[in-house]
């Protein structure tokens, strides 16, 4: 076996890194995704992991990474971060920027950390120079060198942050073929390369334009962003698929991806788009919204929405725990008409957490709530009763 290993280690020598398989997949696709020529291909799980192992042995960097991998998350195979560990630092050694870089998230001191970046984007591996450029000065020339590197090493990330750079002045012509470094061809690269935010930002570049053919160029960007995961371009292609204009309608997937995704255009967009195409913002309650479109929900009137960002408020976690501002926004709700806004408002004034204790004001509420046929204000109303002296 390991004289295979070293035949295909020197067959590969020159060769551009072959990425690794996809997440998720074991040492047995990631070898072959490595080593497509091995004949035979070892089979099982630890035969694969056997191999991969020698193959690391024999200074191929990405096999150590692979393997290292494996071991980190489970894959086919018991988790061994230490054994992982050392695979890391041996395949760093090799040259495989991955390793470095899977070695600088693991953590450690800001100077092994830099230097393992440092590494990572010396060999090849684009989110480590991404990494870097996060590190840099915002303003300075580091940041967009690094970006630059690590799009061109196939870190769509890196390119879309690239374009979301101000533009540098025009270098001096040079001899040969030169890289395009515009806005759109960035963005266009970074979606070709898996970046979802990047298919949604070229999209609204093409929307924005004044060829015919523009609708239809950016629903295609949404929907290939949708599908790699971004929330904003899901939301997007929904809003599309409701209006037509360039492309066919399409009513129901419209309403769906809208309505599903609607909050990662933000508060105030969601909320715009939810009364142009939802009939009106209450379809934004039935999902769990985030505490920002509850905060723009409550601004506009929806009670619904305030009691449940006061109640946020008043258990903490997703937003800080404050008692004051939870009284506040059961009082809104209380105020709007909803009874177990109110009851609300009668616990947290009845045992006074993180407001000043008012056990009548706390009753009277409580009564109410109860009356209006909220059953948390009857059943805290009973319970105010049987705690009343005899």
């Amino acid at each position: 076996m390991l004289a295979a290993a070293l035949t295909l280690a020197c067959a590969l020598a020159g060769t551009p890194a072959l990425a690794l398989a996809p997440t998720g997949s074991g040492p047995c696709a990631r070898f072959a995704t490595l080593y497509p020529g091995a004949d035979p291909l070892p089979t099982g799980p630890s035969a694969c992991a056997a191999a991969l192992g020698e193959a690391c042995d024999a200074g191929q960097g990405r096999a150590c990474t692979a393997l290292a991998v494996v071991l980190l998350e489970g894959l086919e195979l018991p988790r061994d971060p230490v054994r992982a560990g050392a695979l890391l630092e041996k395949g760093c050694l090799h040259g495989a920027g991955a390793s470095c870089f899977l070695l600088a998230e693991r953590g450690g001191s800001p100077d092994r950390r830099a230097s393992l970046l440092e590494e990572g984007c010396a060999g090849g591996h684009g989110p480590a120079c991404l990494a870097q450029a996060a590190a840099a000065p915002a303003d300075g020339p580091r940041r967009r060198e690094r970006l630059e590197r690590g799009c061109d090493l196939g870190s769509g990330e890196a390119c879309r942050r690239l374009a979301e750079l101000p533009v540098a002045p025009a270098p001096a012509a040079k001899p040969g073929p030169t890289k395009a470094r515009t806005r759109p061809a960035l963005l266009e690269r970074g979606c070709t390369l898996g970046d979802g935010p990047a298919c949604t930002r070229a999209g609204l570049l093409l929307a924005a334009g004044v060829d015919a053919r523009a609708p239809e160029q950016a629903a295609a960007h949404f929907e290939r962003g949708c599908a790699l995961g971004d929330g904003e371009a899901c939301a997007r292609l929904g809003l599309a698929l409701l209006r037509g204009g360039g492309i066919p309608r399409d009513g129901p997937r419209g309403h769906g991806l809208l309505l599903r995704h609607c909050e990662a255009l933000g508060a105030a967009p969601c909320i715009d788009a939810a009364r142009a195409w939802l009939g009106g913002t209450a379809p934004l309650l039935q999902g769990q919204a985030g505490p920002d479109l509850l905060d723009g929900l409550c601004a506009g009137g929806e009670w619904t929405a305030c009691l449940r960002l006061g109640r946020l408020a008043q258990e903490g976690g997703l937003v800080p725990a404050d008692g004051g501002r939870a009284a506040r926004l059961y009082g809104l709700a209380c105020d709007g008409g909803l009874p177990d806004g109110c009851a609300a408002l009668g616990v947290l004034l009845r045992h006074g957490a993180g407001v000043e204790a008012d056990p009548a004001r706390a009753e009277a509420l409580l009564r109410r709530a109860c009356q209006d046929g909220s059953a948390e204000g009857c059943r805290e109303a009973q319970l105010v009763e049987g705690a009343e002296p005899r």
